[in-house]
């Protein structure tokens, strides 16, 4: 995927996407959460990893896409950084509240589980 930005910014990013998942390794609590249709989430997920360095004119020179911290993302970036080489993009369970946070539950449960 080729990147141009208004400022002459050009990066290439290796994108990889999956959808659905093979039914070993998923936990019960997520089994029975889909068989009784209150799933609510798409076993959805990607990574990107900057391919190319950004090409841009000496005197244009500021910090690109590539150099900051990896994020994760559902639909729009988390406030979450994923310690990874990658930028991580999901079909998370978020929060009730904000819906700006991952869901955790002390407990555990099909959210925590789906995290």
């Amino acid at each position: 995927l080729g990147v141009l930005d208004n400022s002459v910014h050009q990066e290439t990013w290796i994108v990889h996407q999956r959808i659905g998942f093979v039914d070993k390794d998923i936990p019960n609590s997520i089994k029975e959460a889909q068989a009784a249709n209150q799933l609510g989430l798409l076993p959805r997920g990607g990574a990107a990893v900057c391919y190319k360095k950004c090409q841009q004119s000496f005197r244009e020179r500021t910090e690109c896409y590539h150099m900051g911290p990896k994020r994760a993302f559902c639909f729009l970036p988390l406030p979450v950084e994923t310690k990874l080489p990658v930028h991580v993009n999901g079909h998370f369970a978020l929060d009730h509240e904000a819906r700006r946070n991952l869901w955790r539950d002390e407990g555990g449960g099909m959210k925590t589980d789906w995290n």
